[in-house]
């Protein structure tokens, strides 16, 4: 009955904390006393509970991470093809964040990214997150359709770093517009940058007078510069003796 008690009181905190973080200009502005009043508890109480604001905030953003990441995995599941992974996936961000405009606010504009950041199990949760990326461009490179000399580190930062873009523009022009209208545009560039581009090969010959056993040379439009001075010594060679 006391540990419902103690979770019914820091749902009630953490839900009054979302308003007033959602709610104020910036991350400052927000105090203590503000959530109190919101969840129409005593300031004391709120300490109980959590160490102090940044404390609480980086609560509030682990907690609805991890149950986003969740319901993410469940709608990729089943899905066939590295691109389709990817529409679904950036489908699901966009659309998360269109129902959920508060969270977007708060995450990617009112909150700097020091404070949240800093917390001890930030790097657990941007590590998870940036997993699920992973796991479908690993898989994509057993299917063969992505780049096997592709860094899955950077290509995650590029992706998350786009949705991150995509998002803040669209809060800060008052949402005046679709963002899931951009999930095709952003999951086909990805693709486009990471795929195994078959149909681009390099227009090269191997040389046939060359042993290709031994110092293999591939020609490009010019021939090497060694062949062009044999060729200029055997000339001079023919017109001496022609003389």
């Amino acid at each position: 009955m006391r540990e419902r008690s103690y979770n019914t009181t820091c749902e009630r905190i953490i839900n009054a904390a979302f308003d007033v973080f959602a709610e104020a200009g910036v991350f400052h502005q927000a105090t203590i006393r503000d959530i109190a009043k919101k969840a129409g508890i005593a300031q004391a109480t709120i300490y109980k509970y959590f160490r102090d604001k940044e404390d609480l905030a980086n609560s509030i953003l682990t907690k609805r991470d991890a149950e986003g990441r969740k319901e993410m995995e469940r709608h990729v599941q089943g899905v066939k093809g590295t691109l389709n992974k990817l529409r679904k996936m950036t489908w699901f961000y966009l659309h998360f964040y269109e129902q959920n405009w508060q969270y977007g606010w708060v995450v990617y504009v009112n909150m700097p990214v020091t404070t949240w950041i800093k917390a001890p199990y930030a790097t657990e949760t941007l590590q998870a997150t940036n997993r699920l990326l992973r796991n479908i461009l690993e898989e994509g490179q057993k299917a063969g359709e992505i780049r096997h000399d592709l860094d899955l580190r950077l290509a995650s930062h590029i992706y998350f770093g786009s949705i991150r873009q995509l998002v803040t523009l669209w809060l800060l022009r008052n949402r005046s517009y679709s963002l899931t209208a951009y999930t095709d545009s952003l999951a086909e560039m990805i693709f486009e940058a990471v795929r195994i581009k078959q149909d681009q090969q390099a227009t090269q010959f191997l040389c046939p007078f060359v042993n290709a056993q031994k110092d293999s040379i591939l020609w490009t439009k010019t021939p090497p510069k060694s062949l062009n001075k044999r060729r200029e010594r055997r000339r001079s060679r023919t017109t001496a003796t022609s003389i």
